[in-house]
């Protein structure tokens, strides 16, 4: 099988193959979300090394390797050589117009996911918190969650 994509799923990367990704068993939002984070802590210093890379993302490195390496194929990042200060060689991943404009629509596209999330749970809480008060309105002294059901600016517009 042909891999198509590596994304990380609880701390492990895994290599989605054509079969995998018919089935559906990793979310788009979880593909998208670790892309994102790997293009937005290169973009946010290029000179990480992917020891660091790993570290920060929480899966093993050469999980990273192959997925810079696929970035790389699919030219959102260039890599660059320098020298450290230890006078030894190293690599800069910058990104590209392309990373770029993948990073841009990735943002979006889970910022506008999450919006969407975020307005079933508030609508979820609201018809818990009135079905609470109708039985119990005591039960609603100890929970803080006011500012959740409050309208916000963007919600008045």
């Amino acid at each position: 099988m042909q891999a198509v994509e590596c994304v990380p799923v609880a701390g492990f990367w895994i290599t989605l193959t054509a079969d995998l990704m018919t089935r559906k068993t990793i979310s788009s939002f979880e593909k998208q979300s670790g892309l994102l984070q790997l293009l937005r802590l290169l973009a946010e210093n290029p000179r990480r090394s992917q020891r660091e890379l790993s570290r920060r993302m929480g899966v093993a490195l050469g999980s990273v390797n192959y997925c810079l390496t696929g970035i790389i194929d699919k030219g959102y990042i260039k890599l660059e050589n320098f020298r450290r200060a230890d006078n030894r060689l190293a690599y800069g991943y910058h990104l590209t117009p392309a990373g770029i404009e993948a990073k841009l629509n990735l943002t979006y596209r889970f910022l506008k996911l999450r919006l969407k999330e975020y307005t079933e749970i508030k609508d979820q809480i609201q018809t818990l918190s009135t079905e609470l008060a109708d039985q119990d309105p005591e039960l609603l002294r100890d929970l803080d969650f006011k500012d959740i059901l409050t309208p916000s600016p963007t919600s008045q517009a």
